[in-house]
């Protein structure tokens, strides 16, 4: 049928408009995450060159650094997830009536 044609055309179009999103959301993320995680080790290295007396500071930032791992981790799974569309076809009208 056309109709089923011009269906499987709209869906295969949202799917690639959902996986371009998808895509970008990703790597803005890991771009985001790539940034922070480089900020934290290199406060994590000043405060190690301090010595003891700023040990806790570093295991402050090396908290911060897995904290954010696995929030991102979290995120990228949800945006996995949104990937895969759900769709259903449903038959509105099986029949055409001619009217005279």
């Amino acid at each position: 049928m056309i109709s089923d044609e011009k269906y499987e055309i709209f869906i295969k179009h949202i799917e690639n408009e959902n996986e371009d999103r998808a895509d970008l959301q990703q790597k803005s993320l890991l771009l985001h995450r790539d940034r922070q995680i480089e900020k934290y080790r290199k406060t994590k290295l000043i405060h190690e060159q301090y010595g003891d007396k700023r040990i806790p500071l570093v295991k402050a930032t090396e908290g911060k650094i897995y904290a954010l791992q696995e929030r991102i981790n979290i995120k990228l799974e949800e945006i996995n997830k949104r990937r895969k569309l759900k769709y259903f076809q449903k038959e509105i009208c099986l029949g055409i009536i001619n009217v005279e």
